[in-house]
């Protein structure tokens, strides 16, 4: 690894005999004080020397010592002679002007001096020094001098002005200086340095923020290596350059995601479930991974996958679609939408292609269907000319809408069916849409509750009244279905549900005065009852017929007035 980290060899650790006569290792001298100018003589001696205090101009003479020393304090001016010394010296403090001489001294990678603090203008003079330093405060003015450090210095803070001076420090790939503070015009002189203090850059990408307390915001990021965008093409023999590509990054962005509760758009939906279409909110996206949570947001599971081609086109209103009476069974040709969409567009279709499906368009609850759809200067669609209201039994949809409302184009690649079972019928579920190239959590949530109203019933139709001479009134209508609803052989559609049952509500202004029931669109509502319920025979009686689903209980009420 290059740069200024760089591992060296560790320091070979050993000691240094010097004198030729040993004693044994278990032979003690322990003196709690030696007077002055007592001398050990000339005997080369190997023993532990524990003196707590040496008096001011000691000596031991011209001996050589293999001792280890341990001094809590050495009063100043005292030497140790021409001897050369290896020996583990733990000073707490050292009194300022104390020298060691020009002697050298060899202090192995055991040897620790723990100098809490060392005051101003202290020297070690000439010698070599190979020991762990750690003061936790070095006074200015501080040097080494000439000495080649290989050492381990931490430092909570350096002092301005503070210098090494000229010496060659060597800091191994296993040593550092660590400073949390270094201030301001501190020099390190001519020193070279092999580790050490740097400051490292790093190109990242923010993908989430999170804003905690007090003002702390926790970025989430990754690695961006800018190295992958240079190209190491070559131009070939007389080119000038290679051309420039002319893609850039592809982003994906976001996905839109429209969840429909609607009815069944094709008979092989039938079951529990609803639809759901998606779209990109950039040209870079690629498609999308619907997810679903079926414990308020906690875990997610993956439910369905949209390629490109499969985008709805999704938009929004920008006017207001008027409303339209529900038993009014044709072509609104005076009504107009304006409609934008986030991408998509829309074109003409024959009033053929529209009766027969073409141009079916979700419009807040309604489904609708088109003939001409014009392009607008912003952008946006103006629909006129022709449209088709309540299809798929959605005349309950077609008062009340709102500028702003959705608007999806009912495709069969942009818009898929999301099978679910019935016990989740009316509960509360959290959906995402994640682009392909993005995270889950960065997807919006979506709350969706779907009742099924694919398995709801249509409203009947064609609601009639008769009345015999007794003002006996007998109560008619046309079914619809669900499904199979193509008029194929010229006699009634398929019935769409398990059993045939139906029930008509009398009505008394917004009350349900008497619920009839019958196995067929046939009610007798008797001048008896009539009597009971308004204390005559009526003229005219309001009702609202149902059809039942074995599933999901009542359809959509017909009303009418007979």
């Amino acid at each position: 690894m290059s740069g200024i980290f760089r591992k060296r060899p560790p320091v070979q650790k050993r000691k240094r005999w010097i004198g030729t006569v040993a004693a044994a290792a278990v032979f003690i001298t322990g003196a709690g004080g030696i007077a002055s100018q007592e001398t050990i003589g000339f005997p080369k001696v190997n023993l532990s020397v524990k003196p707590s205090a040496i008096i001011s101009a000691e000596a031991f003479g011209a001996a050589q010592l293999n001792q280890k020393i341990a001094l809590s304090g050495i009063a100043s001016a005292e030497a140790f002679g021409t001897l050369k010394i290896n020996q583990k010296i733990i000073p707490s403090a050292i009194p300022s002007v104390e020298g060691f001489g020009v002697h050298t001294i060899q202090v192995g990678a055991e040897i620790l001096i723990g100098a809490v603090s060392i005051a101003s203008g202290e020297t070690f003079g000439a010698p070599k020094l190979n020991p762990s330093i750690q003061p936790f405060s070095i006074g200015s003015a501080e040097a080494f001098g000439a000495a080649q450090l290989n050492q381990k210095i931490a430092l909570s803070g350096i002092a301005s002005a503070q210098a090494l001076g000229n010496p060659a420090i060597q800091f191994g790939g296993a040593l550092t200086i660590a400073a949390t503070g270094i201030a301001s015009k501190e020099a390190f002189g001519s020193v070279s340095f092999d580790g050490g203090i740097r400051c490292i850059q790093y190109l990242l990408r923010i993908q989430e923020i999170d804003y905690g307390q007090p003002g702390i915001l926790i970025l989430k990021c990754v690695d961006e290596d800018t190295a992958v965008f240079l190209s190491q093409s070559q131009a070939a023999a007389g080119q000038a350059s290679i051309p420039r590509p002319t893609q850039g990054i592809a982003l994906p962005g976001s996905t839109k995601l429209q969840l429909m509760d609607i009815p069944l758009l094709r008979d092989q939906d039938d079951g529990s479930g609803h639809y759901a279409g998606v779209t990109g909110f950039s040209t870079r996206w690629r498609g999308a991974l619907l997810y679903k949570s079926r414990d308020g947001g906690e875990s997610f599971d993956e439910i369905d996958a949209f390629t490109g081609s499969d985008e709805a086109e999704i938009g929004f209103t920008t006017t207001v679609l008027p409303s339209w009476p529900a038993d009014k069974n044709v072509i609104d040709y005076t009504s107009t939408l304006t409609v934008r969409f986030i991408k998509g567009a829309m074109s003409a279709v024959s009033e053929l292609q529209m009766l027969n499906g073409a141009n079916a368009a979700l419009v807040g609850n309604e489904i609708i269907q088109f003939l001409t759809p014009t392009l607008n200067a912003d952008g946006s669609y103006t629909i006129a000319n022709g449209m088709l209201r309540g299809r798929r039994g959605t005349e309950w949809a077609q008062s009340g809408h709102v500028a702003g409302e959705r608007f999806v184009m009912l495709t069969q690649d942009g818009v898929h069916r999301i099978n679910m079972d019935s016990s989740e019928r009316n509960l509360l579920r959290h959906y995402r849409g994640v682009s392909i190239g993005t995270f889950l959590e960065d997807a919006e949530t979506i709350a969706f509750t779907n009742s099924d109203i694919g398995l709801k019933p249509y409203s009947p139709v064609h609601i009639a009244g008769s009345r015999d001479g007794s003002q006996n009134l007998t109560i008619t209508a046309k079914r619809r279905t669900r499904i199979g609803g193509a008029w194929l052989d010229f006699v009634d559609v398929a019935l769409g549900e398990a059993s045939e049952s139906y029930e008509c509500d009398i009505m008394s202004g917004s009350t349900v005065v008497r619920t009839l029931t019958s196995a067929t669109l046939s009610f007798s509502y008797t001048a008896a009852q009539q009597t009971t319920d308004f204390g005559a025979p009526q003229a005219a009686v309001t009702v609202n017929i149902y059809q039942l689903s074995a599933a999901v209980g009542r359809g959509y009420a017909g009303n009418a007035t007979i």
